[in-house]
């Protein structure tokens, strides 16, 4: 395929799989989290020999950091095709056991780092008049599981920005996709045990939702996608019964007893 692509949280879990996949298809990539390591490791999996992909030491709470991860594609390729925004943090526990500084901290990841990554990516998309992004989100931002406070309201606000992206940005060449995904198994959440109704996705799967979002640029995909779309149907037509039936059925998970 030949796009450039640049992805935050691509250490492990979906952003692995997903580079994985891309660099199959031909892609060249720009790869960014926390842990150099771990991009080394993945870099030399997929063949990552500096001609078809470029890792970034990248902390998405630093927009400086997200600026250099972003001028290493221009310097490399002088263009990006595709951004998704992938990194993100989980907090699980009551809301009366939270602090505000949880809030703080989730936002820091889940919402500033997304739209620092949109920002940094826009005006090159602009210039080129073509661009696509691809916004990694979850059930929670429609659907506010109980124990999920800081994690639900971030991801929230994601979503939000991601529909304004999506609706304004096209008249310019930009366009954009939002993944809602249900429960992934990644390390993010391999201490929650959770309900047989909405078991964990493998992030292979997963990452072929996202790699299929880069592919067809559709507005939005929920998957699993009939599960998914009736959680959300119910809890925008019925949001009282919805109340009752997420928590018979033990949809926010339990932290697994030895942690």
């Amino acid at each position: 395929m030949d796009r450039v692509v640049v992805i935050t949280g691509a250490s492990s879990g979906i952003g692995r799989q997903t580079a994985i996949r891309l660099a199959e298809r031909g892609d060249r990539l720009v790869l960014g989290a926390r842990r150099l390591d771990r991009l080394e490791q993945l870099a030399g999996e997929i063949g990552g020999d500096g001609r078809t992909t470029e890792i970034v030491q990248t902390d998405v709470t630093d927009p400086e950091q997200i600026g250099r991860l972003v001028e290493r594609a221009i310097t490399r390729w002088g263009r990006i095709d595709v951004a998704i925004a992938n990194a993100a943090q989980f907090y699980h526990g009551p809301l009366v056991d939270s602090s505000p500084d949880q809030y703080v901290e989730a936002m820091a990841v889940n919402f500033h780092g997304t739209v620092d990554l949109i920002y940094a990516v826009l005006p090159h998309m602009i210039e080129q008049g073509s661009g696509h992004l691809v916004f990694v989100g979850t059930f929670d931002s429609k659907f506010g599981n109980r124990n999920e406070g800081p994690y639900v309201a971030s991801k929230h606000a994601q979503a939000g920005f991601a529909e304004v992206a999506r609706r304004e940005l096209t008249s310019l060449g930009v366009t954009a996709t939002t993944v809602l995904l249900g429960r992934v198994d990644t390390p993010m959440i391999d201490h929650l045990r959770v309900s047989p109704i909405q078991p964990k996705v493998r992030a292979g799967r997963a990452a072929d939702v996202v790699v299929r979002a880069v592919e067809r640029r559709p507005a939005q995909i929920v998957f699993p996608p009939v599960r998914g779309r009736l959680l959300l149907f119910v809890n925008t037509m019925f949001p009282g019964l919805n109340d009752r039936l997420s928590k018979w059925l033990h949809l926010e998970g339990w932290d697994q007893p030895d942690h």
